[in-house]
């Protein structure tokens, strides 16, 4: 039998060490990253056993044993034929008495000691994970790092105000702490207007921006510095798509690098795709190449989203055959779809409606944002985007959804509209100038209705 040692054998300096194992308070307001500040020393009990027995130990030590970054709990003893079980200070503090009663009796049923022995233990910046080490890094009266996206290698944050004199020690403890991250970046301004992206700072890392993305069982490529892409909005790019088959027909109007357009299209959907951004038309057709996509069933224009609408829905609409399809047109820009839904208001005369008859009604999806408390989220939804047509939609609105949260009493919401021919035909016009986006420096497929698909 295996001689265990003494518990005098093994404590090093143990009034030295506590058993805490929370990250080193002398770290709190940190505005440069110093992995050395974090070492600390730490008492933990340990439980030597015999290698023949590990099997049968390690099932009655595993609750037991300290779970810390970076750190394997089992390790070799002083002999070849002993191992050492960490335990967790949290759970062992005073040793053996500490495991429960069934714990202890099938221990020492194996003729194992009936004792831990005391190590001090040193840990240190590669134990901690990165919210522990934020939380102590940042002042109490802050709130730390909400969260983030990641997009290939790029970690994407919107760093509040008050968390500006601490965005290097934020950085590069993401640079660290999360797998395959090359680049950290904060936002430095609203996302703009006309072609949806918006400056960034580089807080850590390399200056790369192109990278790849994987949603919907495609590979997006893109620069992030260039176009819009959040990963947040993957489950709503999930949702349209699974609502389409082959046959039906999908038109984005602000399409960006194709997330709605891209796995539509590789299902045999029919896609009309804009964006009023070249470096997103870019992507797009990159990503239509690069996940092998039938191009036969992709058009792609890059012009304002009012001229794409008149110039490209509308002839589609009177050209479309009748039959049993669906017609969905996406406008997921929130901050002022509802505004570019007004287009459809008068688009057709009577005449061409009539034309219509027999083709399925089209749907619109307009995202917009919404800022009221919860309760009113639907209803402001419904309000925002019937006063763009200044009508009451309460007929032609079939569907209103949640899609994310954005800010406090801040939602992104989805509201359905059948375009009827109430709001097709209706003779009150809007002022479309009022809303157009300023012209892209190039345009393709303006006014080319040779590019649009037979349905």
């Amino acid at each position: 039998m295996t001689t265990f040692p003494a518990n005098s054998e093994i404590v090093v300096n143990s009034e030295m060490a506590s058993n805490n194992l929370s990250v080193p308070e002398c770290v709190r307001g940190m505005k440069e990253l110093d992995r050395d500040k974090f070492t600390k020393d730490v008492r933990v009990h340990c439980y030597f056993f015999e290698q023949t027995k590990a099997t049968k130990a390690l099932k009655v030590l595993k609750p037991y044993l300290l779970k810390i970054l970076a750190f394997q709990p089992i390790q070799e003893g002083h002999e070849t034929c002993c191992r050492v079980a960490y335990l967790d200070p949290a759970k062992v503090a005073n040793g053996f008495d500490d495991l429960d009663l069934k714990a202890r009796g099938t221990l020492l049923c194996l003729g194992l000691p009936g004792e831990t022995s005391v190590r001090k233990l040193t840990i240190g910046y590669s134990n901690f994970r990165a919210d522990e080490i934020l939380r102590a890094v940042i002042p109490k009266e802050l709130d730390s790092v909400s969260g983030y996206s990641i997009i290939g290698h790029i970690i994407h944050l919107n760093l509040r105000r008050e968390l500006e004199e601490y965005k290097s020690v934020i950085g590069n403890v993401l640079l660290d702490k999360v797998p395959n991250i090359r680049t950290v970046v904060t936002k430095t301004d609203n996302i703009e207007s006309t072609y949806r992206h918006f400056n960034m700072e580089v807080i850590a890392g390399k200056h790369e921006f192109e990278t790849t993305a994987r949603e919907n069982r495609c590979v997006f490529s893109l620069d992030f510095s260039k176009v819009y892409w959040n990963p947040r909005l993957s489950n709503e790019h999930h949702k349209v798509v699974n609502l389409l088959g082959k046959g039906d027909v999908l038109f984005d109007v602000f399409c960006g690098i194709g997330p709605f357009v891209v796995p539509a299209a590789k299902k045999g959907v029919k896609c009309f795709a804009n964006d009023l951004n070249p470096s997103a038309i870019d992507w797009l057709e990159a990503n239509i190449a690069g996940n092998k996509v039938n191009q036969a069933n992709v058009c792609v224009w890059c012009q304002d989203g009012v001229k794409f609408i008149q110039n490209v829905v509308k002839p589609a609409f009177l050209e479309f055959s009748p039959g049993n399809y669906k017609i969905i047109i996406t406008m997921n820009l929130p901050a002022i779809a509802p505004s570019f839904f007004a287009t459809f208001k008068g688009l057709l005369t009577p005449d061409e409606y009539s034309k219509m008859a027999d083709v399925p009604p089209p749907k619109v999806r307009v995202y917009c944002f919404v800022k009221c408390p919860e309760a009113e989220h639907f209803k402001e939804a419904a309000k925002l985007v019937s006063s763009a047509v200044d009508m009451n939609l309460e007929e032609e609105i079939d569907r209103i959804e949640f899609v994310r949260n954005v800010a406090p009493n801040k939602d992104m919401m989805m509201v359905q509209v059948i375009l009827s021919q109430r709001i097709l035909v209706d003779s009150k016009r809007p002022a479309i100038d009022q809303i157009q986006q300023p012209n892209s420096k190039r345009t393709r497929g303006d006014d080319d209705s040779s590019k649009i698909p037979c349905i």
